[in-house]
């Protein structure tokens, strides 16, 4: 039986990232994002980086797409 697997790349960018930062593993990091293991200072990183991109993500849409402008 195939496992269905999907493959997060900002997830695992953002685990890299707060693993080079914290000195941890990244399977430490996964575990904490389970909820496996607890480490505050972790899911915090987490939530800060995630939030950023997205964002940074929306400022970007946001320049490109014009949302406000009136029509004649």
């Amino acid at each position: 039986m195939l496992k269905n697997r999907n493959h997060n790349n900002l997830k695992a960018l953002i685990v890299e990232k707060i693993a080079e930062k914290r000195g941890l593993k990244k399977n430490m990091i996964y575990k904490v994002l389970r909820g496996d293991r607890e480490n505050e200072d972790v899911m915090d990183d987490y939530v800060s980086m995630t939030l950023s991109v997205k964002n940074a993500l929306l400022q970007e849409v946001e320049r490109v797409v014009p949302f406000n402008e009136k029509s004649n």
